[in-house]
Parts: structure tokens; C-alpha cells; sequence
């Protein structure tokens, strides 16, 4: 007999930072190409809504536009923005600029000097820009490659065959995805174009910490174990300061519960904390149709300073795979949530709109409702999508939904 049991917990939300931060997003970006292409535009946002938006293309789904606005991306663009900052902010420390995500390869400069390259939309970037040529007026410009022929000259450099080499005739689409960290069905598949997009697709910021400074940021929650014996949940919290060696007092609270723990800890830069929650003060999390769906806010907190919350569910999850008796070959293949067993019903997900920036989520919000009120309690997260927002998977926990979640390198 093979069981695993696995002790999940929900974790939503960013913690805050107590650094200085300036939003590079907005109206005012203007893309250009060797086309003559120009338009200004908002980002978070892709070349193709930005141009669309500017009255310069029709809508991407209608009639053939998916290959009459192809050659849209066999062009490199530049994405240019003007800024300034305060003596104070170009005063700190260590200054860092953020993205979220950027789709894809790109190379990033800030008033002409290289400050990074990126070539993956799956993952964040972070660049170190403290020594770099920022002034009170700056322009920052994000050169993009185009996907399509970046993948064409991977698949080149790689002197092999990675089949497919192409996606099949009748889907109209790009070639080489495998070599590219970008969504895949962005270059086509069988329910969907090839419009392959470029731009900033995510959160955009400047960062300026000062060392003399103490931060602590509530870098993750996990639960660790659950011990049927004691009916006590193990809760490890992770905290990372900019600081080297201090001592300080911190406490944790459970929202809604009279549960709370306070304690004196030493940093070094990392730390985790390991909580012992009792049954006592929680109820658990069940799937939809099995029970309800109870989210505790779980808030740390330095003195009167709140470092960081998250919103957390308690439940386990058993694959239970019992060999059948004498004579049967096999195993049987079930999950057991919270030691119950439970029919999955479910349906694929797919990504929701071949544009991200244009899913809101009030959009998340009646596509997973409607999951849930079919009866479904389980989605799989198909792995030629995406890696949804944070959103996405708070929605999913509040309506009793769970994720089997591919990684994202099919097709």
C-alpha cells in the first residue's frame, strides 16, 4: 500500500514593505517599432491592447486578424517611459527596480546604461540599480526581441530536433515554442490563436532601502505537520530582514480566533518560527459540496508595526493508492481531504483571456463561481497556460475549489 499525506496550507496576499517604493506603471509609455508603429499606452499592457487602444488595430478576435495582425509580433518594440525622483529616494541605500512580469526577452536600460535582461515571463526580476545611471530625470526603455524569431534562433543555436518543430497546419501557428519561456499556447494550439504577445504584463516599481533601517518582510507561510494525536497544526513562518545579527520581540495573531503567540527572536537576515495551533481555535477547510470553506488571517506584527499577514486555511490531503485484494492488479487512485474521501469533480483550466492584462478579477471571480455552482471542486491548471495571480488562487480557496496544478511546459 502507498499513502502520502500531505498538509496543505492557503497562502494569499503580499506582505507590505516599510521600504520606499515608486510605481512605474501608467499612461504614460510609449512602444515603437522599425514599422513606423508608435503609440503611447498603459501598462501593464502588450503591444497589441496598447495599439488597439490607440485605434490603430481592431480587436485581435475578429474575423482573421489573428493572422492579419501577425506580423505585429516578428517585430522587436521598445517601450520607453520618462520619470523623475526626489534627491531624497536617490539618497537610499539600495535601490532596486521590480517586475513583476515581462513578456519576454527583453534588455532593459535606464538612461542608456544596461541594467538587466530578461527571458523568462514565468519568473520575477529584480535588478540592483544602486550604483547605476539613475538622476533626477531619467527614461527608462525596455527593448523586446521578438518572441517568434528568438525561439527560431534557439532552435538554430540548439543544432537539434525538438519536435514538434511546428504546431499543425490548420492551427495557423509559430513554430519553436520549446525554446522559449513564454505562455505556450501563446504560439498557437487547437483552441486558440497565435498572437503571441509582448509587453509588461504585471507590477512595475523602484525600490529604495536605507541599511540604517530595520525591515523584516513575512516571506512565507507553510504548515509543516499536523499530529493527529494532539489534533495541533504546525505552522512555520518564514521572515527575512535587511540586517545583519538583532534581537526582537514579535508576535502572531490569529484573526477571528483567540488564538495568539508572542516570542523574542535573533535575526540574521533569515529566519523561520514554527507556531503550534491547536484544532481548539480553527476549524477546517473542506472542498465544495463537503463543507464549508473557513480563512484565518494570520497577522505578524514587530511592536505596534504589522510586518505581514496572510489569509490561511487549515485541511490535509491524502492520495490514498491501496493495493486491491489477491488477484487484482492495480491500485486504487483517490484523494482523502481532511480523512474523508472525496469525489473529484472538475473540469481543465485554460488561460482566460490570450491578453492577460485584460482579466479582472471580477472575471476570475464568475468564471470560478460558475465552477462551483456546476458542483466542481477540483480544476486542473493546464501546463500550456500560465501561473495565475494571486487572485486567482484566493478566489479558488474562498469557493472551495482545489488546484491540480501542471507546471507550465506542456505543449
Amino acid at each position: 500500500m502507498f499513502q502520502q499525506l500531505l498538509y496543505l496550507l492557503f497562502v494569499i496576499c503580499i506582505s507590505p514593505s516599510n521600504s520606499n517604493r515608486i510605481s512605474l506603471v501608467g499612461d504614460d509609455w510609449t512602444i515603437t517599432n522599425k514599422l513606423n508603429h508608435t503609440a503611447q499606452g498603459h501598462i501593464p499592457g502588450t503591444i497589441h491592447t496598447i495599439l488597439l487602444a490607440a485605434n490603430q488595430i481592431s480587436e485581435p478576435y475578429t474575423e482573421y486578424n489573428d493572422l492579419d495582425l501577425r506580423y505585429l509580433i516578428h517585430s522587436n518594440w521598445l517601450f520607453t517611459k520618462k520619470f523623475n525622483l526626489t534627491s531624497d529616494f536617490l539618497a537610499s541605500n539600495q535601490i532596486t527596480i521590480h517586475f513583476e512580469q515581462i513578456d519576454t526577452v527583453a534588455n532593459i536600460t535606464l538612461n542608456t546604461c544596461p541594467i538587466g535582461r530578461t527571458n523568462s515571463m514565468f519568473i520575477p526580476y529584480t535588478f540592483n540599480v544602486t550604483n547605476s545611471c539613475l538622476k533626477l530625470e531619467n527614461e527608462i526603455q525596455i527593448d523586446f526581441e521578438s518572441p517568434v524569431i528568438y525561439a527560431l534562433k534557439q532552435a538554430d543555436a540548439y543544432n537539434d530536433t525538438v519536435p514538434p518543430d511546428c504546431t499543425p497546419p490548420v492551427q495557423n501557428g509559430e513554430c519553436h515554442v520549446q525554446f522559449i519561456r513564454k505562455e505556450p499556447c501563446s504560439f498557437s494550439w487547437d483552441w486558440g490563436p497565435a498572437f503571441a504577445p509582448i509587453g509588461i504584463t504585471g507590477d512595475l516599481y523602484l525600490e529604495g532601502v536605507n541599511k540604517t533601517e530595520i525591515i523584516i518582510e513575512l516571506e512565507s507561510v507553510n504548515l509543516a505537520s499536523y499530529t493527529t494525536d494532539h489534533k495541533t497544526w504546525q505552522v512555520d513562518v518564514m521572515l527575512s530582514s535587511n540586517n545583519d545579527e538583532f534581537t526582537s520581540k514579535l508576535k502572531f495573531v490569529l484573526e477571528n480566533t483567540t488564538w495568539s503567540y508572542e516570542t523574542s527572536v535573533t535575526f540574521n537576515h533569515n529566519l523561520t518560527i514554527s507556531l503550534s495551533i491547536s484544532d481548539n481555535h480553527v476549524l477546517m477547510w473542506w472542498p465544495n459540496g463537503y463543507g464549508d470553506q473557513p480563512l484565518y488571517k494570520l497577522v505578524v506584527s514587530n511592536q505596534e508595526n504589522i510586518i505581514g499577514s496572510r489569509l490561511i486555511g487549515f485541511r490535509t490531503v491524502q492520495l490514498k493508492q491501496n493495493e486491491y485484494e489477491a488477484g487484482i492488479n492495480g491500485t486504487s487512485f483517490y484523494f482523502a481531504i481532511n480523512f474523508q474521501p472525496i469525489f473529484i469533480k472538475g473540469s481543465n483550466w485554460i488561460p482566460s483571456d490570450s491578453f492577460q492584462e485584460r482579466v479582472s478579477d471580477e472575471k476570475l471571480e464568475r468564471l470560478l463561481r460558475s465552477a462551483k455552482l456546476s458542483n466542481m471542486n477540483m480544476l486542473r491548471i493546464w501546463g500550456g497556460g500560465i501561473y495565475e495571480r494571486n487572485s486567482f488562487y484566493e478566489i479558488a480557496d474562498r469557493l472551495g475549489i482545489m488546484l491540480w496544478h501542471d507546471f507550465m511546459f506542456a505543449c
